[in-house]
């Protein structure tokens, strides 16, 4: 097996693209009827919020088109998602400052106090962290140098000569982590070295703290192969190797006590409000140092938290495929809650944790909720105002993931989690539907039933590319160039035919073509081109 290459990489760019070109064409669902027997909604059925609001567990119909612009607007959702409560609050919370009491508490709760917790300078970095690596990437020049790699050996004796002359600067001892009025953090677990991070946002959300193996080389001196150059560890939901899913995990743990063991180190951390939302394999991986992967197994897991509302996990649907928050000059980020721990058999080895904020303690307790029947209403309104204002090159749209949930706002110098109504669509593989990534999304209000406009709530960053943010003396004519001696790295028409294409534009009729070939059709890619 080898890892993929440019021309992997590049092929890959190529499917996304012509995906990209489909969704900005204006494809619309096909129309599909599945209607019950009244013609409009499924069976009602499941908790007592579900009985009391008139809430279907399935529901298809239509809504009406109003000044949208669009062809059709429609619901088809077979699986309606209601929290398993009887009522539903808003929960009032504040930006979570990190102060040094917080950072104190994460330190000395993962770290062995007894072996010491040092602070991390950058700028002065401690001459035995440097002589570490030094020694792992000797290492890695003594497997250049027999396999013959002598690129990466290139690279590999410049890093060693400038880790050379940080030494001659370098600090001979640490520094203790006095108040933790810093934000990085050196100490150990047993016989492994970890580094802890924060970023305390000076305004609005953005504060997390990091774990991860220190040096991030250090990898293969904590799990060896024999042979390999180089070991990496990442989540399995995010591998794309068959082989890897069917795989057992080599972990004595469980799933279940995987979970358990990150709970527990996030409720001494002193963050209890969460909620499980997903376990899933942790993947090693062993590369020669040509790249080649030698080996792969299952060893650990990957426990997934999000922020509990009375114990239910908000919506956190991303937003970077919704076209209206596509702006020349403003970048919308969800910036959901999420907490990622990962463990094995050593305890915990990773962890990225987003805990933007903290309650404040208040809550209006079991909120009068909108009717199914009224949250139709206000939604056909709602749809009908916001395409008429904001266009989208789709012409039809279809809602498939429809709940009830709870969605984060801003409430002046605080924040809080009110009910809402999620209608989105979702594009489906291979038979499930890909809900993180929403390409069209309203969000009412659950008690007013008015329309949530998501450029008001999310966090937005301005940026621009003008000409003052490029260094003056980059000169792109006379620095960049590609080099295309190294036949992994371009495409040529030797490495890809592309034969027929391998694209389905199936078109109902003449009248789903408008304009500027807006499809009412589905883009069929293989995997692979």
């Amino acid at each position: 097996m080898k890892k993929y290459n440019g021309k992997r990489a590049t092929a890959l760019f190529l499917t996304s693209a012509l995906i990209a070109t489909t969704i900005l064409s204006g494809c619309g669902k096909k129309n599909v009827d599945y209607m019950d027997e009244d013609g409009k909604k499924g069976k009602s059925e499941g908790g007592s919020l579900s009985a009391r609001l008139g809430i279907p567990e399935s529901y298809e119909g239509d809504l009406a088109v109003g000044k949208s612009g669009l062809k059709s607007i429609q619901i088809s959702d077979s699986d309606i998602v209601v929290p398993d409560k009887d009522s539903m609050s808003v929960v009032y919370y504040t930006a979570n400052d990190m102060d040094n009491e917080y950072k104190k508490n994460i330190a000395e709760t993962f770290f062995d106090k007894s072996a010491g917790i040092y602070l991390y300078d950058w700028e002065k970095p401690y001459k035995g962290d440097i002589e570490a690596e030094i020694e792992i990437y000797q290492g890695l020049i003594d497997d250049a140098t027999k396999s013959g790699d002598t690129e990466s050996l290139e690279w590999y004796n410049e890093y060693i000569n400038s880790l050379k002359q940080q030494l001659t600067e370098a600090a001979d001892e640490r520094e203790g982590a006095g108040d933790y009025s810093g934000d990085e953090y050196i100490g150990s677990v047993g016989k492994n070295q970890f580094m802890l991070s924060f970023m305390n946002a000076s305004e609005g959300l953005g504060s997390y703290f990091d774990i991860s193996l220190y040096p991030d080389t250090s990898s293969l001196k904590y799990k060896p192969y024999e042979g390999a150059s180089a070991a990496y560890y990442y989540d399995g939901e995010y591998a794309d190797d068959e082989e890897m899913e069917n795989s057992s995990n080599k972990c004595s743990m469980t799933s279940d006590e995987a979970v358990e063991m990150a709970a527990d180190f996030l409720h001494k951390c002193g963050i209890d409000d969460i909620v499980n939302t997903g376990v899933s394999d942790l993947v090693w991986e062993y590369d020669d140092s040509s790249y080649n992967i030698l080996a792969m197994e299952n060893d650990g897991y990957v426990v997934t938290f999000s922020r509990s509302v009375d114990g239910v996990a908000p919506y956190t649907g991303t937003t970077y495929m919704l076209e209206y928050l596509w702006d020349d000059n403003v970048f919308y980020d969800a910036a959901y809650e999420t907490y990622k721990i990962s463990v094995d058999d050593n305890g915990i080895l990773e962890a990225s944790c987003y805990d933007f904020l903290k309650p404040t303690g208040d809550k209006d307790e079991n909120v009068e909720l909108m009717s199914w029947e009224k949250i139709l209403e206000a939604l056909e309104t709602a749809v009908s105002d916001f395409y008429a204002e904001n266009k989208t090159s789709y012409s039809s749209i279809t809602f498939n993931d429809v709940r009830l949930s709870y969605y984060r706002i801003a409430d002046g110098e605080t924040y809080k989690y009110i009910p809402v109504w999620v209608f989105a669509e979702c594009e489906e593989s291979e038979g499930e539907l890909d809900e993180e990534y929403p390409i069209q999304l309203i969000m009412l209000d659950a008690v007013t039933g008015e329309l949530i406009d998501l450029k008001d709530v999310l966090p937005a960053e301005e940026y621009s590319f003008e000409d003052e943010y490029i260094d003056d003396d980059t000169n792109m004519d006379d620095d960049f160039s590609i080099d295309d001696t190294d036949d992994d790295s371009m495409i040529s028409d030797e490495d890809i035919d592309l034969g027929e294409p391998d694209v389905d534009f199936d078109i109902e009729d003449d009248s789903d073509i408008e304009d500027d070939s807006n499809l009412d059709s589905d883009l069929d890619l293989d995997d692979e081109l």
